[in-house]
């Protein structure tokens, strides 16, 4: 029914003003009591989904409260669809100012990370087959959902590169939040790969990472420190993952995106790349790169 109705614009009818914190009222009490059950926090994120576009702005008030809740439910359980939710209000209220709501998003920032990397300690990501919910006795369940919670984690992430780079790049959690969606380019499906391009994309090519110039904002020049600090520890393992998955698994729509991401890479860490190279393309199988091939591309990134 939300679906149909889609929303009424940005402010309600006078009658209609305290229908979404009554609403919201109801379905915090059920999540705190019922989302431990996967089926019914799958339903209920739905209709939060739809319930977003329903009252735009008149959300507003309750954001902080619904990113509260969508943190401390994933912190319990690990279902994604509190992460979908949590990026879908983000990507509406970022920009956002209030004091409140900034220490919410900060606060699911650093605890959905958090779990997300305990997750990722007793279950690695895997390839999502399809029609993976249906039963099968040797499905192993808990590690697509952890893809499932790369995929809604990096999207939210993303949210936060356009939104509040402020709280993303001054955070300790950032170094923890780029390997963790490194490893999102591990996993053989296509949605996956692309969200965990599209975050190594953006970081890189942030504003942030130009030289510094009299207009550059003050806060720039840390964030381009912590990026490159992240860059210069996780390096080796990230050009490992990229470029086994440029050769092997990759959709072949994700091959412009890892161009753009190499280009970056010679501009911002030259001497870093050169380093690294050497050991990724040693490990490639010959299999399906030639010895001469490799030789060939370090010569010409080299040049």
């Amino acid at each position: 029914m939300l679906h149909v109705i889609q929303g009424y614009g940005d402010h309600l009818p006078a009658t209609c003003q305290n229908t979404c914190e009554d609403a919201w009222a109801v379905f915090d009490a059920f999540i705190l009591k019922y989302g431990n059950n996967f089926d019914l926090a799958e339903r209920t994120t739905r209709v939060l989904r739809r319930g977003i576009d329903l009252f735009g702005k008149s959300l507003l008030p309750i954001a902080p409260s619904i990113i509260a809740r969508m943190s401390f439910a994933f912190e319990a359980t690990g279902f994604p669809g509190f992460l979908w939710i949590a990026g879908k209000v983000i990507g509406r209220f970022g920009y956002e100012d209030d004091p409140t709501w900034r220490g919410a998003i900060q606060e699911i920032f650093e605890r959905s990370t958090a779990k997300v990397v305990a997750m990722l300690q007793v279950k690695p990501p895997r390839e999502i087959p399809d029609g993976w919910w249906i039963f099968d006795l040797y499905l192993d369940v808990n590690s697509i959902l952890v893809s499932l919670v790369i995929e809604d984690y990096t999207q939210m992430l993303l949210q936060f590169i356009n939104m509040a780079p402020d709280i993303l790049f001054v955070s300790s959690s950032f170094s923890l939040a780029f390997s963790c969606v490194m490893t999102g380019l591990t996993v053989v499906h296509g949605d996956i790969v692309f969200a965990s391009l599209d975050f190594f994309r953006s970081i890189l090519s942030h504003d942030c990472m130009d030289p510094p110039t009299a207009s550059t904002p003050p806060s720039f020049p840390l964030y381009a420190t912590t990026i490159r600090s992240a860059m210069e520890k996780e390096g080796l393992q990230f050009i490992a993952c990229t470029l086994d998955g440029f050769t092997g698994s990759f959709p072949e729509d994700a091959a412009s995106t890892v161009v753009t991401i190499f280009r970056l890479l010679v501009y911002l860490f030259p001497v870093q790349l050169l380093t690294w190279l050497p050991v990724v393309l040693e490990q490639l199988p010959a299999t399906s790169i030639p010895t001469a091939s490799k030789a060939q591309f370090l010569q010409d990134v080299t040049k």
